[in-house]
């Protein structure tokens, strides 16, 4: 009975103990955020935020300026990148039938560039475009 006991008062122990060094491991090993990894972090994401914003103004800027017309002898094409809701959208006009041929959730950077590659296409094929 006496064996019992003691061996049961030492698994007692031994699983207190081995639970209070997991708790000690756990706190010792845990990846602590310094305040420069954090200033590192916000940097970045402005720098990524004011470059977005350059993109957006740039392309703004461009569909201000109007669409862009192309045209080879008597036929005219359209290129026209509109804002929508939080996007854009890209209408191409050819033999006076519209197609919206790309769009985007976030930002005109997307039309714009499907926009310069229509126009580098019709360039290429002999239109002239503004």
């Amino acid at each position: 009975m006496r064996f019992a006991i003691i061996i049961g008062l030492a698994a007692g122990i031994a699983v207190g103990c081995a639970s209070k060094n997991k708790d000690q491991a756990a706190t010792a090993t845990a990846p602590k955020t310094t305040t420069a990894e954090k200033a590192k972090a916000d940097a970045k994401a402005a720098t990524k935020d004011a470059k977005k914003a350059a993109t957006d103004a740039a392309a703004a800027a461009t569909s201000a300026a109007g669409a862009i017309e192309c045209k080879l002898k008597g036929d005219t094409r359209l290129l026209e990148v509109r804002s929508k809701d939080n996007g854009c959208e890209l209408a191409y006009t050819k033999a006076g039938q519209e197609n919206v041929v790309a769009s985007s959730m976030n930002g005109n950077a997307h039309c714009e560039t499907v926009s310069g590659r229509i126009k580098e296409k019709l360039v290429a094929a002999g239109y002239t475009c503004n």
